[in-house]
């Protein structure tokens, strides 16, 4: 890259003008700009790929068993033996 920039000034310093170096840093700009781009559609296209179920139904809480959450929520200790007890005769009904 020096070696550009150095041919465009060598070009300037011989009368060619500083419309070289301006060509080279733009040329150099404008592949920067691109890649941001191509950078840009590839993470987009990923982050929309990831959000997608491959099943064609929602993923999350509503994959989780209820007896796994019931028993996520007692171990926690959110609810107690009682409640735990009461609300899985509930889910085996």
């Amino acid at each position: 890259m020096t070696d550009v920039i150095a041919t465009g000034l060598a070009y300037s310093a011989a009368g060619a003008g500083p419309w070289v170096l301006g060509m080279v840093l733009g040329r150099l700009a404008m592949l920067a700009f691109l890649g941001l781009v191509v950078v840009g559609v590839i993470l987009l296209v990923r982050a929309v790929t990831r959000s997608l179920p491959l099943t064609g139904r929602p993923s999350g809480p509503a994959d989780t068993p209820p007896f796994d959450i019931l028993k996520r929520r007692y171990a926690a200790g959110d609810i107690t033996r009682e409640q735990y007890a009461e609300m899985r005769q509930t889910l085996e009904q």
